[in-house]
């Protein structure tokens, strides 16, 4: 099984209503291929982990890298896993948007506590990466479209 870790900045900012949509074609896309993972989003940058088959999650890291939706995606983490930390789990999704960081990582917690296995994934490593997210650390790599 492999796991992909990657940010991007949004081509242009995504509407609730997008991001709804957005969800609803990539649950039904990753169900149907044994994919699973977790979707941040914060003021049109994205954080996401993508994990399952290899050809599979290689596939998708390819079609993101080259979707016109996503501008300056970096890959931070490419992994053999022995199992998903997001079992379960087609797409889960977080905004991160509200002042209140201890809410979003309560948010995390509970994804992480239905279905993940401690041992595997970090969440030390999760909160260092989506504390680094929230306050632009990893942001600013993303940058803005030009």
């Amino acid at each position: 099984m492999l796991q992909v870790v990657y940010v991007s900045a949004a081509g242009l900012p995504f509407t609730q209503a997008q991001l709804v949509a957005l969800l609803k074609k990539s649950r039904a896309k990753n169900a149907s291929l044994g994919v699973t993972g977790l979707l941040l989003y914060h003021a049109g940058s994205f954080l996401q982990v993508l994990e399952g088959p290899d050809a599979a999650v290689d596939a998708l890291a390819r079609t993101i890298a080259a979707d016109d939706r996503h501008h300056r995606v970096r890959f931070l983490v490419r992994r053999d896993a022995p199992e998903a930390a997001f079992a379960g789990w087609s797409m889960g999704f977080v905004d991160v948007t509200r002042d209140d960081y201890g809410d979003v990582l309560g948010h995390v917690d509970y994804l992480l506590g239905l279905n993940a296995t401690p041992s595997f994934w970090d969440q030390d490593l999760l909160q260092m990466l989506l504390g680094r997210f929230r306050a632009g650390a990893l942001r600013q790599h993303v940058g803005t479209v030009d």
